[in-house]
């Protein structure tokens, strides 16, 4: 069951900021990263954990989720903590609005935004996520229950509803745009066609000058002689109209 879970994570659009686990799931690396002192590689803050980063899926997953909530970024091949989440993991009085933040700052935060003040209902938050970034059905759960997660841990849920008032002072930080929905094919890739280049000719097309001036046969004009008749022909095909008339006057010389 655990595998076909991940499976279904891995259709995710990637073009989607969406964490596959909630807040609090994510604060795994980046507090090991705060316990580091300085940036580290995804292999050292694995192995700080006691695991290893190349067969840990689970381990990936959460520091995947903590860039998407924007708590670590990258510097060449290290992870370092951003401002955020060292608000968040010191706990001052600035850590609830830098959680708020993390959240409404993922492509969870349009989602919540829009259901502001409604009771929270995982399987309509499921549709959602399924409508508006073509998130597989096999997956879209999941994703919604850490979307619902990660919205507990930061305070915009209350009482069973979105807050909205919560949900407005954190407003600022979402995504501009939302990603349009993915649409898998038969072979999982989407099915919309290319556009055909108006730059590339048909094939069956032939340029206008050659089929006008495929050959000029010109009769040159010559002192008559009975029973003689001398006929030019040339191939014109590369020639521009003004190279053919001036062409046909040096012909037509006497």
């Amino acid at each position: 069951m655990a595998e076909t879970q991940e499976q279904g994570k891995k259709r995710t659009p990637f073009s989607a900021k969406l964490p596959q686990v909630s807040l609090d799931d994510a604060l795994e690396p980046v507090r090991a990263l705060g316990d580091l002192g300085a940036p580290a590689t995804p292999h050292v803050i694995a192995q700080h954990l006691g695991t290893s980063y190349a067969t840990n899926a689970r381990f990936r997953t959460r520091l995947g989720a903590a860039g998407y909530y924007g708590l670590i970024e990258k510097q060449g091949d290290k992870r370092a903590l951003t401002k955020r989440a060292e608000a968040v993991i010191g706990g001052d009085d600035g850590a609830t609005k830098a959680r708020q933040e993390a959240v409404m700052s993922t492509s969870f935060g349009p989602v919540i935004h829009s259901l502001r003040g409604r009771p929270v209902n995982e399987s309509a938050v499921s549709l959602r996520l399924q409508g508006d970034y073509g998130v597989p059905e096999g997956s879209a759960p999941s994703v919604a229950q850490a979307l619902v997660g990660a919205a507990t841990q930061a305070e915009l849920i209350s009482k069973g509803s979105f807050d909205a008032a919560a949900i407005e002072a954190a407003a600022s930080v979402m995504p501009t745009e939302t990603p349009a929905p993915v649409t898998p094919g038969g072979n999982g890739k989407t099915t919309a066609g290319a556009p055909k280049s108006k730059s590339t000719p048909d094939r069956k097309e032939r340029p206008k000058q050659q089929e006008e001036h495929a050959e000029v046969v010109v009769e040159k004009e010559r002192p008559f002689v009975p029973g003689v008749q001398v006929i030019v022909k040339v191939d014109a095909s590369t020639l521009s109209p003004q190279q053919i008339a001036e062409l046909v006057r040096e012909l037509r010389k006497p």
